[in-house]
Formats: structure tokens, sequence, C-alpha cells
């Protein structure tokens, strides 16, 4: 996703996201088709196919990419992974597990596209993008 926020709205094939990211094909392509379905990409097909952002990156947060690929399930999972952890019967961990968490959803729901996409390295990719 980074790659593709860098990218300036470029169509960019599967194949040169996942040489890019050191990704499995196959694998990023289930993601991406994921991503698709979430409304967070756009695909088209043949020789000048590929993926871009559905919408501007500073309107996509970490938490929407993360949350469309690996559903958070949020703080109130038991670290111990314990089915009984709630606020009535917490495990040792549950309090500070909890404010972890809260963490990395601020971090996550914080956190725009846009602003990952400044990372030096990206542009690696962007000489291999095709005319958008």
């Amino acid at each position: 996703m980074a790659h593709l926020a860098a990218s300036g709205g470029r169509w960019i094939r599967a194949k040169d996201l996942a040489e890019a990211a050191d990704v499995p094909f196959h694998y990023l392509a289930k993601l991406l088709g994921q991503l698709v379905r979430a409304g967070l990409l756009d695909a088209t097909r043949g020789k000048h196919g590929g993926y871009r952002l559905a919408k501007p990156a500073a309107e996509i947060t970490l938490f929407q990419v993360v949350n469309t690929i690996e559903p958070i399930s949020g703080p109130r999972q038991c670290l111990l992974w314990r089915r009984d952890c709630d606020g009535l019967e917490a495990c040792a961990v549950h309090d500070h597990w909890a404010e972890v968490m809260k963490q990395v959803y601020e971090f996550l729901n914080g956190t725009s596209l846009d602003k990952i996409s400044e990372t030096e390295g990206l542009e690696i990719l962007l000489p291999e993008a095709l005319p958008g």
C-alpha cells in the first residue's frame, strides 16, 4: 500500500508490487483482492493493468488496511488467550495489554498512507510504474 501511495496514482502491476515488497506473488494477489473488495484499491486488467489506491492516500489509514487483511479483534482479546478474561475476571496482564492495544489503535487510526509513503526507498518502484 505504501508503494501504491508513493506511485502518484499510477497503475502498478501485482508482479512489481510483490517484487518491491519482497512478498510471494500469489500471497500478495490474495491480499490485493481483499483490499479491492474493501474499496481501498482499484484494479484493472490487461496490458496496462494493475492496482492503484481507490482514494487519496491521506484518506486511507493503516487501521483500514490492517483490519481488512487481518481483522483486529480489539483490546478485549486476552494476550494469554483466556476465554474468561474480561473486566470481571482479568488475567495478570489484562490492564497492561488493554493499554498497549489502545496505543496500537491510536497509531493505526492516526496514521494515513500519505505519511507512510514518505519513507525513503519506496521510489524504487516508480520507474517501473505504468503510465496512469
